[in-house]
């Protein structure tokens, strides 16, 4: 193998990064970045948060003030259901700034434009100048990757670290800096502790460190006929410190973490607990692949992760530890699969189509729906199909691209990385947001493949046109094709969560205007969709359009104690008593945690019946329930009682 040319002892970088493309990538990303930024807030949108979003921010408030929320205190001190690095690094910030959502949002659209950089760099380092400048543009201009640096959601972190860890392991490498590569493994380690699907990459990740420590070496002066040893004792030693420090770097965070957990819970947790329920989410015999809901639990975010511990420790019978929890969820995954082999072999297809499809399968947000409301997001239309197709089509001369052995084998690391994290989202499920961390390699490979079509053209050279070029061309085409049928699965939530954000921002004409939409359709079926469209109209006047909304809600939800309240206080603004004690009737036998508004309506109902009696009997249960409640007042005075 050929030696780079030698500076001292230190080789000269053969792919220098240049200071005007870093400045140019760097501007163009905070271009977009800031340009995004100035429309949500011109739409009310800096403050908004949801689901996912909720939690990371409570947990990081939690952190930094020591005040918890009531429905998120279980979080302080407790076993990590989600690995941790992200929330505690939004409550460093939270500590040192405030809670100052804005601000954070802005800082993090920072981070955002670094990691382009990072890009930048890691395209320049494996195929040269031109190359890295298109790569770190493509990210630049990358609408999701936009929309999610403005988010309080993981993939902000998770490309951060991974483009830098991925640059270092291939400088260190080149170098000959242990160090270096050591830092490396160390970012790699930290997006473990943000999202823990990397631990599955991070034995290749020793793997090739082994190999570039042995094969490529850390010397640059060494040939390939020359062993370590024949170097000398300070080559010997790069050569075990390379990998050991890779691999030290690497499993550092996990292990740190998954001690934390043992210390606090005495549970041995590998990093976060929530892997057994979501691999039964996305494995279970009613899974679509992507809806992020365990059958049979509440729809909402924490209420979600409640009645998965309780159905576990009901059906074993006893309080359960969080790995005994995740154990459960896991066997039970096993157990519907091996039920059914021949349905699972179908939904793990349908999770690698959705995985590379151009299509963003919504989760938390509608973030795709969303894009036609801003600009900056309109500009550029690259999406994720392209990148993909971009990269398949570099495999197609890869064994012979590279003959520099360092570079060589880190693009067959790209690829096992591309792989191997793939296969751990098809594995548990698939959504547009668990996928974000395959674009900074993806883009790398499509700027390649850009580059050297464009290279063809201008030298009329019609071999890469017709291998390359059409591969390329016809599976962006391809991919473009929503074969999951996503846009219409999703689109009762998309209407619906678009509604939430125009109630957030106080239009309420808007809000009204989309709700009346999706009940037209009349195909989303959400308890708290019913929930927030009954209060709507009730605030909006529109008290028929509630009671009908109200009553289909009943339908799917029939022991729903606030449908049903609503539907007793609005026929007592109409004034049909019977309906009121029909409702007020099956409020009271649904079990509601407060008695006292059913007995309330019931004895109105019952008075404006004629039926002293039975208003007399519901006062008397009243008096039972709530000996001190401040309707009672009310009933007496009615009943002409003291």
């Amino acid at each position: 193998m050929a030696s780079p040319p030698e500076t001292g002892d230190r080789p000269v970088d053969p792919r220098p990064l240049r200071g005007w493309a870093v400045l140019v990538v760097f501007g163009v990303a905070c271009a977009f970045r800031l340009g995004y930024y100035l429309e949500l807030s011109g739409a009310g949108a800096l403050e908004h948060l949801a689901m996912d979003a909720v939690y990371n921010v409570e947990w990081a408030k939690g952190l930094a003030t020591g005040v918890w929320a009531e429905e998120y205190a279980s979080l302080d001190g407790a076993v990590f259901f989600r690995a941790p690095l992200y929330s505690y690094t939004l409550a460093g910030i939270f500590k040192l700034t405030g809670v100052d959502l804005p601000l954070v949002r802005l800082l993090q659209l920072l981070v955002g434009a670094s990691s382009c950089v990072w890009i930048l760099a890691l395209g320049t380092k494996l195929h040269g100048q031109r190359v890295g400048l298109v790569a770190g543009l493509l990210a630049a201009a990358n609408w999701v990757l936009i929309t999610f640096d403005a988010t309080f959601l993981l993939p902000v972190a998770l490309i951060f670290w991974l483009s830098l860890g991925l640059l270092l392991l291939l400088v260190g490498a080149e170098r000959r800096s242990v160090w270096i590569a050591g830092a490396g493994g160390l970012a790699l380690g930290l997006f473990t502790i943000t999202r823990p699907n990397l631990l599955v990459f991070l034995p290749f990740v020793v793997l090739w460190a082994l190999c570039v420590a042995r094969v490529a070496s850390v010397d640059p002066r060494r040939t390939e006929s020359e062993a370590p040893e024949a170097l000398g004792p300070t080559a010997s030693r790069k050569t075990l410190l390379f990998p050991l420090l890779v691999a030290l770097g690497s499993f550092l965070p996990p292990a740190a973490v998954t001690l934390r957990n043992w210390m606090v819970a005495d549970d041995w947790v590998p990093v976060a607990s929530q892997g057994g329920v979501n691999f039964y989410i996305g494995n279970n015999a009613a899974s679509n692949g992507w809806t992020a809901v365990v059958p049979g639990t509440s729809t909402t975010l924490l209420g979600g992760i409640r009645d998965t511990v309780l159905l576990a420790e009901t059906d074993a019978g006893r309080e359960l530890r969080p790995s005994e929890v995740s154990s459960y969820w896991f066997g039970r995954a096993f157990d519907e699969i091996a039920e059914d082999p021949g349905r699972w072999f179908g939904l793990l297809g349908r999770k690698a189509l959705g995985l590379v499809t151009d299509v963003e399968i919504p989760n938390n947000e509608p973030y795709e729906a969303r894009r036609a409301d801003y600009e900056s997001l309109r500009l550029v239309p690259i999406g994720f199909g392209l990148l993909f197709a971009g990269w398949v089509a570099t495999l197609l001369d890869l064994r012979r691209r590279n003959r520099d052995r360092v570079r060589a084998s880190f693009e067959w690391l790209l690829v096992g990385f591309v792989l191997v994290y793939g296969a751990t989202l098809v594995g548990f499920f698939v959504n547009g947001r668990f996928r974000v961390p395959l674009l900074p390699v993806l883009t790398v490979g499509a700027a390649l493949t850009l580059c050297r079509l464009a290279a063809a053209l201008r030298a009329r050279d019609l071999r890469p046109l017709a291998t390359t070029g059409v591969l390329f061309v016809s599976l962006t085409a391809i991919l473009r094709i929503d074969f999951l049928d996503v846009r219409a699965n999703t689109r009762g939530w998309t209407d619906y969560t678009l509604a939430l954000e125009a109630l957030d921002a106080k239009d309420v004409a808007l809000a009204s205007r989309r709700f009346a939409e999706i009940e037209e359709r009349g195909t989303f079926v959400r308890l708290d969709y019913f929930k927030r469209y009954t209060a709507l109209c009730q605030k909006s006047g529109d008290l028929e359009r509630g009671i009908a909304v109200a009553e289909r809600g009943v339908g799917h939800f029939p022991r729903d104690p606030s449908l049903l309240l609503f539907l007793a206080a609005a026929e007592t603004q109409r004034g049909n008593w019977e309906r009121v004690a029909t409702w007020s009737r099956r409020y009271l036998e649904a079990g509601p945690r407060d008695e006292m508004p059913g007995r309330f309506y019931a004895f109105l109902a019952a008075l404006e019946q004629g039926d002293r009696d039975g208003a007399r009997a519901q006062l008397r249960e009243a008096e039972e329930v709530a000996p001190a409640h401040e309707l009672l007042q009310d009933m007496r005075r009615r009943l002409g009682e003291r």
